[in-house]
């Protein structure tokens, strides 16, 4: 797809959505939040196809590190953006030196931070050697979802910061991928020791003796190289021998001492055990006391074995022989790699690597050139350049690293004279943009970044004339590779990744002037030819103006531009299009992301970004400015949002939009009414009212009820109210009588909403039970007795209730089966709570003997839970209570209850509950 035709499905996409300018709006009492949520929305959708903004390159982050301890340092770096996650890098000045994490910030409102960081889990940073290290600090976001934050992308892994990482890539060819290394803090571009293969070991018992057999090793190879060989080490394992006599034990009584030698196992069954061995953690919180010491004594390792690695071969066995199956041997397996080759320089400075450049043999070919390069230094790193008869600078072409001897290397450029696929270990982006190359040299040189500053070594000497052994050249506080010598708002780091000239100016495109153009000239002049991320500003100019307006300042007029009927068809404007540079880096809000991530895209996309927000701004002034909507004026303006919506004027998450942000703007009058249990009207009760809001809820409003209960708000502007009552010696738990929704419109003075609290008497001594049973379906009956906690098996015993679960035998495939659970109640019996809110008083009458929770497999409402919430009676009214019941059924005839019983066993009626006079177990109440 081209990206004219990329450009006006994008335009047609945003017709629609940008069309509701203030001009073109025909709701007149449509409050200023609406059209600030459609434009906002309208914004949003766009983005599901492009990146939606990008920041303005601002001045390099100058950092500065003062010691403020023998292990912290003070670090201060700025200027930088608000609401943006920094991070700060550190590495040593040595060749083998690379970035690691120190800290993290994030930054609110501050244009500059000041951070304390604790070095001590850097080794060998302290505040004798902060000469010895260099510091960097940049964005530490995560712009792409990749999980690699941006300047690592940049520093560690040397790749564009603007484009999606690798996160599971392996540079290193070393099996360990990027994501791993930059949490371990290791060098992504350096191999390590691959990880360990999985290894584990199976004891097998002798046919013809029980106790002595064979172990069978097994392990696989991962990703990474494949080793040199394994090398297998066993120990003895024997059991550690008694300091002390046991105590004596009756017969019956467990004894004390060390854990007794499992037997062999004697079937032939392999007994899996893993390769080294463990002890059990004591559980949290216990003393270190309790941990049982390893009743076995592990010899020294040896090794028994080397097993050869084979090409293409993953799964590796291993079999020992005569092995004690009783007390089984450990086992280790070591793999043994040779560390990959890599070639360093006796001397790094600027002649000794001016003297590493070789000049490569070019020979065109159909799609661009192959190259050449002899007799490079072995296992050596380097850095293609190119430069041709339009451009005599040097530009980077890509990485790539030589052989383990000198015979010569060959790649293939295109037409452009850059490497594309195959760079190691780091990569260059593809340039779109960049012309191709006339009558090009290309040469080889070292492409290591020995200073960290994110330039090849090479390219400092021949390009940036800075010093390739010192990241900071002239002590400035920035980073080589992001100074910016030209104050053109690129740095040297994205210079050399755009192979643009850095020690000329870079200019933008060059701005467009369009009097009175057609639809397709105006999308012609967006394409944007530059690979450097851009800025786009459109200026308009009507009839009878003297100049060009910005497009933010006239929103209005893009709708006109993207109106035109027909693409040929000419406007009554003029139209300047321009460019300015950008941060290389976007800003990339969730769900939003670019389908090829192209400049046309991205520049057009911070365009429609900066308008939607100059007409946020003026309608935001807008509405705090005006009251909110009265409920009868919002359902108009909602029935012309669906009709819009219906008549294709407006995209459906636009209308969806305004539907939220108006209901968000809604005026709120609440009107209502507080009654206690018998009914009576409260008087003095506290009525806390607050809006709910995303943005801004406000404080809540307090009011209290009169001499009939009633209380009234209003002013309040949001989508709906939050309520809270509350009055000394009352209980509330949000129980009410034809409560109305807390929603302002639907109530009123002669339809109010009624709260129901409850007058409290005061609570009194009370017994908890609490008890999950285990339930067999076989009829068998257990009798529970909530004051002492005791249950028993049987109908022999007294007690408050008892309990019978029955469920008939079901086959295994059976979806639905009956079951049931049947209460009887012991000198009393059960009332089912009706309102479970407040269960402060049992009844006084009406209890039965009996209550059931029966399920058929015919019911169309079958489950294989049930849940109820009873009032109790028992001892012939001695005890009152309320019981909370939780049954979970299975078609094995299987249930589990849990029970929760409140009891007050002073003949009281009263359940109110007060867990500080809980009592702890009470005997039954003597019989009168």
């Amino acid at each position: 797809m081209s990206a004219q035709t990329l450009i006006y499905a994008l335009f047609c996409r945003a017709r629609v959505l940008l069309l509701c300018g203030p001009n073109t709006m025909k709701r007149k009492d449509l409050p200023g939040t609406a059209f600030k949520e459609r434009i906002l929305l309208a914004a949003w959708v766009i983005s599901f196809l492009l990146i939606s903004g990008l920041h303005l390159r601002a001045t390099p982050i100058r950092v500065t590190v003062r010691a403020k301890g023998l292990t912290t340092v003070d670090v201060t770096f700025g200027p930088i953006l608000t609401n943006m996650q920094y991070g700060v890098l550190v590495r040593t000045n040595s060749p083998e030196g690379h970035w690691q994490l120190l800290d993290t910030f994030q930054n609110e409102t501050n244009k500059t931070a000041s951070i304390t960081c604790d070095t001590s889990r850097i080794p060998g940073l302290n505040a004798r050697s902060l000469t010895n290290w260099s510091f960097a600090a940049g964005r530490w976001d995560d712009p792409f979802g990749d999980e690699l934050p941006t300047l690592y992308k940049e520093l560690a892994l040397r790749s564009d910061p603007s484009a999606p990482g690798e996160p599971y890539g392996n540079p290193a060819g070393d099996g360990w991928n990027n994501l791993e290394k930059l949490r371990n803090g290791w060098n992504p571009l350096a191999a390590y020791p691959p990880p360990n293969p999985h290894f584990e070991a199976k004891y097998y018992v002798g046919a013809t003796n029980s106790r002595f057999g064979k172990a069978v090793l097994k392990w696989d190879v991962g990703a990474g190289p494949l080793p040199d060989y394994f090398v297998i080490e066993r120990a003895t394992r024997n059991p550690r021998p008694m300091t002390n006599r046991p105590p004596f034990s009756r017969p019956g009584f467990p004894r004390t001492g060390p854990t007794p030698v499992p037997m062999p196992n004697t079937n032939f069954a392999p007994q899996s055990t893993t390769n080294r061995p463990t002890v059990p953690l004591p559980a949290r919180g216990a003393p270190p006391s309790r941990q049982r010491e390893d009743p076995f004594i592990i010899g020294t390792f040896a090794e028994i074995a080397q097993v050869q690695s084979q090409a293409l071969m993953k799964s590796y066995e291993y079999v020992d022989t005569n092995v004690d199956t009783l007390f089984q041997p450990q086992y280790r397996l070591i793999p043994h790699n040779t560390p990959p080759l890599r070639a360093y320089l006796n001397k790094l400075d600027s002649e000794h690597i001016r003297e590493t450049l070789i000049t490569a043999r070019a020979t065109p070919t159909t799609n661009g050139y192959t190259v050449t390069i002899p007799h490079p230094i072995p296992s050596a790193r380097y850095l293609l350049l190119v430069r041709d008869k339009s451009d005599p600078q040097w530009r980077a072409s890509g990485y790539f690293e030589s052989d383990t001897n000198r015979s010569a290397v060959t790649l293939h450029v295109n037409r452009k004279g850059m490497m594309g696929e195959g760079q190691k270990p780091a990569s260059l982006p593809e340039m779109r943009f960049t012309p191709d190359v006339v009558q090009p040299e290309f040469a080889a040189g070292w492409g290591e970044d020995t200073d960290g500053d994110g330039l090849p070594d090479i390219y400092e000497v021949l390009v940036t004339h800075t010093d390739p052994e010192k990241a900071d050249t002239g002590n400035t506080g920035v980073l080589d590779g992001f100074k910016e010598p030209m104050n053109d708002g690129l740095s040297n780091l994205e210079k050399f990744r755009k192979r643009i000239n850095p020690q000329v100016p870079a200019k933008p495109p060059a701005p467009v002037e369009l009097k009175q153009p057609t639809r397709l000239q105006v999308m012609q002049a967006l394409a944007v030819k530059s690979d450097v991320a851009c800025v786009l500003t459109i200026g308009v100019k009507t009839n009878g103006s003297k100049a060009y307006q910005p497009i933010e300042k006239a929103p209005s007029l893009l709708s006109r531009i993207l109106n035109t009927r027909g693409s040929t068809n000419r406007l009554n404007l003029d139209v300047w299009v321009s460019w300015r540079f950008a941060t290389a880096v976007p800003v990339v809000e969730p769900f939003q992301w670019s389908p090829d991530g192209t400049q046309e895209y991205r520049a057009f996309a911070q365009l429609i970004t900066r308008v939607n927000s100059a007409i946020v701004e003026a309608f935001a002034a807008n509405l705090s400015t005006n009251p909110p909507v009265p409920w009868s004026e919002a359902k108009k303006i909602e029935a012309e949002i669906i009709e819009s919506e219906r008549a294709g004027d407006m995209d459906r998450i636009v209308a969806m939009s305004e539907f939220g942000l108006l209901r968000e703007n809604i005026a709120q009058q609440y009107f209502g009414r507080v009654i206690d249990q018998a009914g009576s009207p409260v008087k003095g009760a506290v009525v806390k009212v607050s809006a709910l809001r995303e943005k801004s809820p406000g404080a809540a409003v307090e009011v209290k009820t009169d001499s009939q209960g009633n209380f009234e708000v209003g002013g309040l502007r949001g989508r709906g109210l939050t309520l809270s009552l509350a009055k000394p010696e009352y209980q509330y738990n949000g129980a009410g009588e034809g409560l109305k929704n807390v929603n302002g419109p639907e109530t009123s003075q002669t339809n109010r909403a009624t709260f129901v609290i409850w007058k409290l008497k005061g609570p009194e001594p009370m017994t908890y039970y609490h008890e999950r049973f285990v339930l067999n379906a076989d009829n068998r009956i257990l009798t529970v007795d909530l004051l002492t906690r005791k249950q028993v098996e049987g109908t022999n015993t007294s007690g408050d209730l008892r309990f019978q679960f029955s469920s008939p035998t079901q086959t295994a495939k059976a979806a639905k089966y009956d079951w049931s659970l049947t209460l009887t109640g012991m000198g009393g019996g059960f009332i089912k709570a009706t309102n479970t809110q407040y269960l402060n008083l049992a009844p006084k009458d009406g209890y039965e003997p009996g209550y059931s929770i029966k399920m058929t497999a015919s019911d169309p409402a079958w489950r294989t839970s049930g849940e109820e919430t009873l009032y109790l009676k028992s001892r012939d009214g001695e005890a009152y209570g309320s019981l909370h019941l939780r049954i979970f059924t299975n078609p094995h005839g299987e249930a589990n209850m849990d029970v929760d019983a409140y009891v007050n066993p002073t003949s009281s009626r009263v359940l109110e509950f007060d867990p500080a006079k809980v009592i702890q177990s009470v005997p039954p109440p003597a019989k009168k």
